[in-house]
């Protein structure tokens, strides 16, 4: 059985949180300042002028585990592409660099991102994936995991580099 989604399993937040998906298509990502779990400083600013991948997940996921080999297939699908892949999670550096040496996972990796996951972009499904236009807006937002999520998130990335 393909696990569809974690954290938000009760029916009533899950249709909040797919409300709230529904609200960011078309808006703005908010200004953000984090590290990723190499160091390396990552802001809005820095995304600007190429499509981004965002995807929210944490490390005992087991929707989020189940799809981390489709995630690196897209990844290298655009490997030459104007596309930037980030993952925030709300576990440590440790735990996001062990899940990432256990599953292989190619995405940069944002570590103890909590207030960024929860309040800022007010996501409560795991996992949750949105693609940025290069002007900062969300062009579509993806929650849970399915047989068809490799496929979705091509889509959604190409329908969105052509408009760069």
């Amino acid at each position: 059985m393909v696990p569809i989604a974690g954290f938000s399993q009760h029916p009533e937040q899950v249709a909040y949180f797919e409300a709230k998906a529904d609200w960011w298509e078309g808006k703005d990502l908010p200004d953000f300042y984090l590290q990723d779990d190499r160091g390396r400083t990552i802001r809005k600013e820095d995304l600007l002028g190429e499509v981004t991948v965002l995807h929210f997940f944490y490390t005992d996921c087991p929707a989020c585990d189940y799809e981390a080999n489709k995630l690196n297939r897209v990844v290298k699908r655009f490997s030459k592409a104007p596309v930037n892949f980030l993952a925030f999670s709300f576990d440590t550096s440790v735990r996001t660099r062990t899940y990432r040496d256990r599953t292989g996972f190619l995405y940069r990796v944002v570590p103890d991102a909590k207030q960024f996951i929860q309040q800022d972009m007010e996501v409560g499904v795991f996992p949750t994936h949105m693609v940025v236009n290069g002007d900062g807006e969300v062009t579509e937002v993806i929650l849970g995991n399915s047989v068809w999520l490799g496929w979705r998130l091509k889509r959604a990335i190409r329908r969105t580099v052509r408009k760069l």
